[in-house]
């Protein structure tokens, strides 16, 4: 069944991609952390080492706790690819506005001068 619903979560991820609905430099890390997660599930000494390095006393909350780890490590990354395209997006309004206001200037002093 884990092995089903990876599977199911790759394809979803991978349809939505070439649908373009989703940028391939994004899917890249949310198909890389279904897989890690996956095979992490799978392995029970991989969950017994993990919840005896975290101290968790009910083993297969590790995977729980990993899961929200990931999640939140891919909540940071899409902020940091926000905050690069707002920041790509004021730059480029920036220079409309400055071509606008050059073009501006131009027929001004174009009217001026006839």
């Amino acid at each position: 069944m884990k092995i089903f619903v990876t599977i199911l979560l790759a394809a979803g991820l991978l349809y939505l991609v070439r649908r373009r609905l989703l940028h391939i430099d994004l899917s890249f890390f949310l198909l890389l952390a279904i897989l890690l997660l996956s095979v992490a599930s799978l392995s029970q000494s991989f969950i017994l080492l993990a919840a005896s390095v975290l101290e968790i006393v009910y083993e297969p909350l590790a995977i729980v706790l990993l899961a929200l780890f990931v999640l939140l490590c891919l909540v940071t990354l899409l902020s940091v690819y926000m905050s690069r395209a707002e920041q790509r997006d004021l730059a480029l309004v920036r220079r409309v506005a400055a071509l606008e206001l050059a073009a501006q200037d131009r027929d001004e002093s174009r009217s001026l001068s006839q």
